[in-house]
């Protein structure tokens, strides 16, 4: 698939998933946070039966069992049959990255040609194209709101993977909230905004509580001011398609209060700090990439 169909979105229908997918099975190794999201948002597309998860931990499998009482579980991959998962069938590695080497080794035993998708954090497509070559990779990142749908998911592919494959793995994921396409190597930048972004916003909405507190609001109210304003900020960006700047413009007024506001965080260098904060996780990406 070539870069500029990557980027071209316009063919994806988002609600086009309500039936399940006949046929398909999922396998998802890991039943941790963001395995269960995953397992939470591809829940309603596959036949009952058809979708599994292999958790070790059987005190967490317990409560993936019981809360999702129609998927079926494993402790280990090598209690599945070989070659259980065909072309057709996805299996979804959430696992960490320090034990991706013997959990590929069982990919190739249960599903040499499925389609891998990968959440695992600094693994190459080409480094899990070389361990699991007639597989087709798909490497996909969320971010944590994925936990309650609203997430946003980057998604880069390989050559190996076709259109029909590439749209029916982001149409499954538009269940979790929004899906890039974007191409594996701006993945360290896409992800230093939206994989590190939720940190962020949690602390601007816990900075705005305290000031709230300080000047004598209970901390509860100056919270939900600080949630309700950025959320509703947020909304009308995406509505409007307006520049951020001019929105904050629009809020000033000559000598007002807003206007002071604004000064002391450009004078703080708000701008400034958010650069070099982006740049730290694109560095550390690269170190962690490179076994730093």
């Amino acid at each position: 698939m070539s870069d500029m169909d990557l980027w071209d979105m316009s063919h994806i229908d988002q609600n086009s998933m309500d039936a399940v997918l006949p046929g398909k099975r999922v396998l998802i190794v890991g039943g941790g946070k963001m395995g269960a999201a995953i397992l939470d948002g591809f829940l309603s597309l596959f036949e009952p039966g058809h979708i599994s998860v292999c958790e070790p931990d059987s005190q967490r499998r317990a409560e993936l069992e019981t809360r999702y009482p129609a998927i079926i579980t494993f402790s280990h991959l090598d209690h599945i049959e070989d070659q259980m998962y065909g072309p057709e069938d996805w299996i979804v590695l959430a696992v960490k990255p320090q034990i991706m080497g013997s959990v590929l080794d069982d990919i190739n035993r249960i599903g040499a040609q499925a389609v891998v998708i990968s959440v695992a954090v600094g693994i190459s497509i080409t480094s899990l194209q070389e361990s699991l070559p007639l597989a087709t990779v798909i490497r996909i990142m969320p971010n944590l709101p994925v936990m309650v749908g609203e997430g946003m998911i980057l998604l880069a592919a390989s050559d190996q993977a076709s259109d029909r494959q590439i749209d029916e793995v982001a149409e499954a994921l538009f269940e979790l909230g929004d899906v890039s396409f974007i191409k594996e190597s701006d993945i360290d930048i896409c992800a230093a905004i939206s994989g590190s972004g939720p940190a962020y916003f949690a602390l601007i909405i816990d900075a705005m509580e305290k000031a709230g507190a300080n000047a004598g609001l209970p901390a509860n109210l100056a919270r939900d001011l600080a949630l309700v304003t950025m959320m509703g900020t947020a909304d009308m960006l995406d509505m409007t398609g307006e520049d951020p700047v001019e929105l904050a413009r629009a809020v000033q007024s000559p000598g007002g209060t807003t206007e002071q506001a604004v000064a002391v965080l450009e004078e703080r260098g708000m701008t400034a700090m958010f650069d070099d904060a982006v740049k730290a996780a694109i560095e550390r990406a690269a170190q962690l990439r490179d076994g730093a």
